[in-house]
């Protein structure tokens, strides 16, 4: 395997996917991609919207950034996955942010740069049980003829 994109959102389950993503394909010595998708802009156009939840939330001040500087939403994602880079010390990481619905976004990127993998996770609360997955998860396994590797994310309650 030369390349695997790594998929990540704004979840608290990203930090784990990305560690995960990396070791392997560090091991492996391929590629990586980062890939954040913007599916719903709404969501990004008013401070106070956008929520970094887990390891990251307290390093990135994403409200004062947005308010002080008016920040893009594609800036905000950038910062966001070259955190994360930073983090895990990958200087040779790439990074993506492209705008559509997630499960198109991933799969079209993926072909276009002929990644060997996909790497995403799952937001179900008890894989063992076969509770359903996310739904960007599940068109992505329904639809991509490159092999996903699913990192399930146990929710606590």
């Amino acid at each position: 395997m030369k390349n695997i994109l790594i998929a990540l959102d704004y979840d608290t389950s990203a930090l784990k996917v990305a560690e995960t993503g990396f070791l392997i394909a560090k091991d492996m010595n391929a590629e990586i991609i980062f890939l954040h998708s913007i599916s719903n802009l709404d969501i990004y156009s008013s401070v106070g919207n956008i929520v970094i939840k887990g390891f990251f939330a307290g390093h990135m001040n994403i409200n004062t950034k947005r308010a002080e500087k008016q920040i893009a939403a594609e800036e905000l994602a950038y910062d966001f996955l070259e955190n994360i880079k930073f983090h895990l010390g990958g200087k040779k990481i790439h990074t993506l942010v492209k705008k559509g619905k997630s499960n198109t976004i991933i799969i079209e990127t993926a072909k276009e740069l002929n990644a060997d993998l996909i790497i995403i996770g799952s937001q179900s609360r008890n894989w063992s049980e076969n509770k359903v997955i996310g739904s960007t998860t599940q068109e992505i396994l329904n639809t991509s003829l490159i092999p996903t590797l699913v990192i399930p994310i146990m929710k606590r309650e």
